[in-house]
């Protein structure tokens, strides 16, 4: 095995141990998806999750779901502005998210690596099709948000509003 292959198993055991599935495995590891699958069994005991990846911003409509990708892209933003290429910066946010707020997670890593790459591909562009980050205007926190929030010159993060307390306790009920 070179240096090479061993830093992407490496990196492909964090990437099954967070949830990411073979297909992002094997797409950012340069691994085949059948050693991604048989690393994500060897891991986890399980077998990989399967299904289409994430792709809209509507998930990021709720309250609860903003206040979550804000924190994971807090934890993802200064890794990769230091150097560090998508992969290692969303395994090592998205580490720091889960121990942040468990046993509270919302955001899975599949999730969390397709807004990763979202706040990239936005960077620089106006936000009207991507993110942006925006200060609360009554507690000073740095949100991100999408299309509809961004475009509000006077923007009230969902804790203040109190939108996401609110979305957490019914989700609580419902559970």
């Amino acid at each position: 095995m070179t240096a090479a292959n061993d830093r992407a198993v490496s990196m492909a055991r964090m990437m099954a141990r967070l949830g990411a599935r073979a297909s992002t495995i094997s797409s950012n590891t340069g691994l085949s998806t059948v050693a991604a699958r048989r690393i994500y069994l060897h891991e986890t005991g399980r077998r990989p999750p399967s299904g289409q990846h994430p792709s809209s911003y509507e998930w990021l409509e709720s309250p609860v779901a903003r206040v979550h990708s804000s924190l994971y892209l807090s934890f993802f933003e200064p890794r990769h502005r230091a150097g560090l290429d998508v992969c290692q910066a969303a395994v090592l946010a998205y580490a720091d998210y889960m121990h942040a707020v468990e046993p509270e997670i919302e955001l899975d890593f599949e999730r969390a690596f397709f807004i990763s790459k979202l706040l990239i591909c936005s960077v620089g562009k106006s936000g009207r099709d991507g993110f942006q980050r925006r200060p609360c205007v009554r507690c000073g926190a740095l949100y991100y948000v999408g299309q509809p929030q961004a475009a509000r010159r006077q923007y009230v993060c969902p804790v203040c509003t109190g939108r996401a307390a609110a979305a957490l306790s019914i989700r609580r009920r419902q559970n």
